[in-house]
């Protein structure tokens, strides 16, 4: 690539010439490593980048900026994949986001829509896995209405799901229902043949209807994502579907019947998808063990075992609070109360102040480990944790999340004996399910 070789050429020159080094040229922007990898011409820089080098280098940006010739088709082809790997294979989403860019930036250039609509995918898939959630549904919803324009290369069905799993992590349940309901409509009408991505949509929305506390829906669109999958016969597509199904099953209270099907979510990848997904699954899965009639704890840690580092490195904050939460439960099964301390109290560092009823399951097991070491102070400690975990619901009147914290606090309540405040738990868990129990008469 002789132009990027030229711009190498001519960043380097300027940089000299300035009195600068590497590390003063990149600034609090940029790291030297991409300076020096652009002085190599081993990175294609996007417009905005060169307006700011040539600022800081003191030279007209066009002397830059004419160093890029015209894109060529071929070229940026490569480039794609190299951010898409950057993404896939090496699992740095902030590397491919900087790819892409720079591919759309040239792409819009020589007007080829197409690459342009194709790399606007990728940043939007790059800024949802780096967690900037916000920015992601910005760029997916501008693709939701201009795939048409990508020749193909862009399916707005796989916008769509992607905007379902944003929205769900987001909170907007009702909008993220709504979208793939409407969607799922059309394909109806239009009586498309199963695919991967029209699988996905179904999984997405089942769980969707799970959060929202509709599992008798959920279990509906699981059973037909899972006779789809087979016919469509993808890792992924099975994966997908056996874990909504699974997931379904197990917030319904049936964890026997979650288990083959989270067994089958496993064997069947989830092939395709990142470090981040894998672990989320063997969290689900560690949870349905934790779930049994007869639970089964030295299961459910040596797969929250296999989970750890995969989402320490890739998970976010409720993906390794999840994960701590399911391990310190396992732990407290177990009889080792110090480790189940120490595992709540991770949780609840990596849970903010607004995620209620994921703070009070964190501070309840805390508080039964607590409890667990026996003696007035472990009580008193205990006590604390258990009255924090109500002060975390005060605000969580609705949904199923809230509804089983509130169940959970009452069983803890109940168990150290403290009745009145228990049953008071008891009736907001049934209000969070809908349910209005009349005031019992005053004394």
């Amino acid at each position: 690539m002789e132009h990027l070789q030229r711009l190498g050429s001519r960043i380097r020159q300027l940089r000299r010439a300035a009195g600068l080094s590497q590390v003063d040229l990149a600034g609090q922007d940029f790291s030297p490593s991409y300076i020096s990898l652009l002085e190599s011409g081993k990175r294609t820089p996007s417009h905005d980048v060169l307006v700011q080098l040539a600022h800081r280098l003191g030279c007209d940006p066009e002397y830059l900026l004419n160093c890029l010739d015209r894109a060529d088709r071929g070229e940026l082809e490569v480039e794609l994949r190299f951010a898409e790997a950057s993404l896939d294979r090496d699992g740095s989403p902030e590397a491919a986001l900087h790819r892409y860019e720079a591919v759309q930036d040239r792409a819009s250039g020589a007007d080829l829509q197409d690459i342009r609509l194709a790399a606007e995918l990728g940043i939007a898939q790059s800024l949802e896995r780096a967690g900037r959630l916000a920015d992601a549904v910005d760029r997916y919803e501008h693709l939701r209405t201009s795939a048409a324009q990508s020749q193909g290369r862009v399916s707005r069905l796989a916008v769509v799901v992607a905007l379902c799993r944003c929205y769900h992590e987001l909170g907007d349940l009702d909008y993220a229902i709504t979208l793939a309901e409407g969607v799922l409509t059309e394909m109806q009408q239009l009586k498309l043949v199963p695919t991967q991505v029209g699988v996905e949509l179904l999984a997405s929305l089942a769980a969707l209807y799970c959060e929202r506390g509709d599992v008798q829906r959920a279990q509906q669109l699981t059973g037909t994502a899972i006779r789809r999958a087979e016919a469509v016969g993808t890792p992924k597509a099975l994966s997908a579907a056996y874990w909504s199904a699974g997931l379904a099953a197990h917030e319904s209270g049936n964890s026997a019947d979650a288990l083959p099907l989270i067994q089958r979510a496993l064997e069947a990848g989830p092939a395709g998808e990142n470090e981040r997904v894998a672990g989320r699954l063997r969290v689900l899965h560690a949870e349905v063990l934790l779930g049994l009639d007869v639970p089964d704890a030295a299961g459910a840690r040596t797969v929250l075992a296999e989970a750890a580092a995969p989402l320490a490195e890739h998970g976010r904050p409720g993906d390794r609070a999840a994960h701590a939460t399911a391990a310190a439960r396992a732990e407290l099964l177990l009889g080792d109360d110090a480790a189940a301390c120490e595992l709540a109290e991770r949780a609840l560092a990596e849970l903010p102040p607004e995620a209620g009823p994921e703070r009070a399951r964190a501070l309840l097991l805390l508080a039964e480990a607590r409890a667990g070491r026996g003696g007035t102070e472990a009580a008193r400690a205990a006590g604390d944790a258990r009255k924090q975990a109500a002060e975390a619901l005060a605000g969580a009147t609705t949904g199923r999340r809230a509804a089983g914290a509130w169940g959970e606090l009452a069983t803890a309540l109940h168990r150290a004996g403290e009745h009145g405040p228990a049953a008071l738990a008891f009736r907001q868990a049934l209000h969070c399910h809908g349910h209005r129990l009349p005031e019992p008469p005053r004394a």
